[in-house]
């Protein structure tokens, strides 16, 4: 069972690659819904899903940006690797409010 934020966000946004890979035309909502019926999704604790969701719509931002368009899905993950605690950080503090 995945337990960890980091850990969470690294498999949904990993997953997120691999699904926009295999149905270019999908969009976050569907990649999301796809997602939360997986078995990377029913191995998680409860309440890391928010983090799952986040990471999927942000690492589906950064593979869109103008700058990520020759850059592989393995350097994309890096740079959303980079940015993660910060993230979790700002998803924590709206998530309290």
């Amino acid at each position: 069972m995945i337990k960890d934020v980091e850990i969470a966000m690294v498999n949904a946004a990993n997953y997120a690659l691999e699904y926009k890979d295999k149905n270019y035309t999908a969009d976050v909502a569907e990649i999301i819904k796809q997602f939360m019926k997986s078995s990377a999704y029913l191995n998680m604790k409860p309440g890391l899903s928010i983090y799952s969701v986040a990471a999927i719509s942000e690492i589906m931002k950064l593979k869109s940006c103008k700058e990520s368009k020759s850059k592989s899905n393995r350097q994309i993950m890096q740079m959303f690797v980079n940015t993660i605690p910060e993230f979790s950080k700002r998803i924590q503090e709206e998530n309290s409010e």
